[in-house]
């Protein structure tokens, strides 16, 4: 009988890379949405300064220890800029002291 444990850890780097790869490559067999990423490109992308990785990221294994899920996570501060363009914002009739508390509390 197959084990249903997984486990949730953190991204570890370089070699999660292309276990990522094969992960996205199995999705897209499923999905069609003809969307693939390189090594260089995710390699970029999880790289980037703005990213936390320690925070943002979160990987999960199954028993066996293959990757069968992955997680970006990004929150954004509340801002003038983003509660105009209604990014953090669902609407744009709170003040930015307001919904500031709003956006912490709904973390």
């Amino acid at each position: 009988m197959k084990s249903l444990l997984t486990l949730m850890r953190p991204y570890k780097g370089e070699s999660d890379l292309q276990p990522l790869i094969d992960l996205f490559a199995a999705g897209e067999r499923v999905d069609k949405l003809e969307l693939s990423v390189s090594i260089a490109q995710l390699r970029r992308s999880l790289l980037a300064p703005s990213l936390d990785r320690d925070r943002d990221l979160r990987c999960w294994e199954d028993a066996d220890g293959k990757l069968i899920g992955f997680a970006r996570v990004s929150i954004e501060e509340p801002t003038q800029d983003n509660l105009a363009d209604g990014s953090c914002s669902p609407a744009q009739t709170f003040n930015a002291e307001d919904w500031q508390e709003r956006c912490y509390l709904m973390l």
